[in-house]
């Protein structure tokens, strides 16, 4: 247990909200957002029970980067508020430990119903959710009343919860010789709320124990179904690539995950993968393609050969439809004699560093293999961009 690494400082603490730093900034659109509205409603009647989450800035002494909780910082200082409750994080990775803290834990929940009750507040309880997915809706007060109208409590869908649904197989698509996608289609009243990058999480129904997170290959537009690619590879990977077929049952836990995309008219998207961790940045160009975001999205993806680039034809597809979207190759071990017309060799500094502009507004992505990610970050650090501006996933 000596061994353990402790991901935050234990205890609360109470923090400035001019001594927090946010990542991204909200803009006036964002604010007229339902979960924004539902977050401040929240905070306004009952106060903020789910602390920020922030981490110290080395070279800046009593100054916070905020981690997560943008809309209840927001909503916060909106409503007048200078301070705020927060748990400090031991280093500046919020993707693992928002899978972990961002979710109403059952003592938040009783403070909560605490809070609700000395203020003499009436309501229905209808299941225990994440305290950023209510609503809350103010019913007109009987004329003659002088206590406080009573608040009635409109809770987020049911799959909020992380229990496990059901899904049927619908389709399987080979998509390279050791990687296939898989469709599955949602159960009757499953409707959830997810964004474009997040994972999913699946096992086998005899095999409750052992589970593996998916990046979502399909986007949050898409709807009815999931759609994640799976490469041969591990146990899990395996059995899906190799006995998977359509009609198979799987458990699916909710959407959950921080990788997600930046679509912002400003800003240029460099989306670095290797083998199948080019599966989210489908999701991505997707989404934006559709709803003709104006966000630059660039995918630079390294595989062995030709015969093991994933989607393809897709992203050929999207470049077309999509003037703000490009797709870069790189084949690592093809034959000199390959009639390959693009590049050759490993990702490097340099062909990174050519495809960056405007530094400040460049988001910098990578997913795939450790070591690919690793260089990736070493990089982009290199080149002097902070680390808010760098998103990880790693595969092993």
């Amino acid at each position: 247990m000596s061994d353990m690494k402790v991901a935050f400082e234990m205890g609360k603490i109470r923090l400035s909200l001019g001594s927090i730093l946010p990542v991204r900034q909200l803009k006036n659109v964002q604010k007229n957002i339902r979960r924004y509205r539902t977050i401040r409603a929240s905070i306004k009647e009952v106060g903020l029970v789910e602390p920020l989450m922030v981490h110290p800035q080395k070279d800046q002494a009593g100054v916070y980067l905020l981690l997560d909780g943008h809309l209840r910082y927001f909503a916060l200082k909106e409503l007048g508020e200078t301070e705020a409750d927060c748990i400090v994080a031991t280093d500046d990775e919020s993707f693992t430990y928002n899978a972990r803290v961002s979710r109403l834990a059952p003592i938040q929940e009783h403070k909560m119903w605490r809070r609700l009750s000395s203020l003499r507040v009436q309501g229905t309880f209808l299941s225990p959710v994440p305290a950023d997915s209510i609503t809350l809706e103010q019913e007109p007060a009987p004329q003659s009343s002088l206590t406080l109208p009573p608040i009635k409590f409109i809770y987020g869908p049911s799959d909020m919860s992380r229990e496990a649904a059901e899904m049927t197989v619908e389709a399987v698509t080979l998509e390279v010789p050791d990687s296939k996608t898989i469709k599955l289609k949602w159960p009757e009243g499953y409707d959830p709320v997810f964004k474009t990058g997040q994972f999913i999480t699946c096992y086998w129904p005899d095999e409750p124990n052992y589970k593996r997170a998916y990046s979502l290959s399909s986007c949050a537009l898409d709807r009815g179904f999931f759609e994640f690619t799976v490469r041969r590879d591990g146990k899990m990977g395996t059995r899906l690539v190799d006995w998977i077929k359509a009609g198979a049952k799987l458990m699916v836990l909710p959407p959950a995950g921080k990788f997600l995309p930046v679509y912002e008219p400003e800003k240029h998207l460099i989306c670095i993968a290797g083998g199948s961790g080019v599966t989210p940045f489908r999701a991505y160009v997707r989404e934006a393609t559709r709803q003709k975001y104006q966000t630059k999205i660039t995918v630079l993806y390294s595989v062995r050969t030709t015969n093991d680039i994933i989607f393809n034809d897709e992203f050929r597809r999207l470049e077309k439809e999509n003037p703000n979207f490009k797709f870069d190759v790189t084949c690592t071990r093809l034959a000199p004699h390959d009639p390959w017309p693009g590049r050759r060799g490993r990702i490097d500094a340099a062909w990174l560093k050519a495809h960056v502009g405007d530094l400040a507004n460049t988001v910098f992505y990578a997913c795939g293999p450790t070591t690919l990610v690793e260089f990736a970050e070493g990089v982009v650090f290199e080149l002097g961009a902070p680390k808010a501006q760098m998103k990880t996933e790693k595969w092993g």
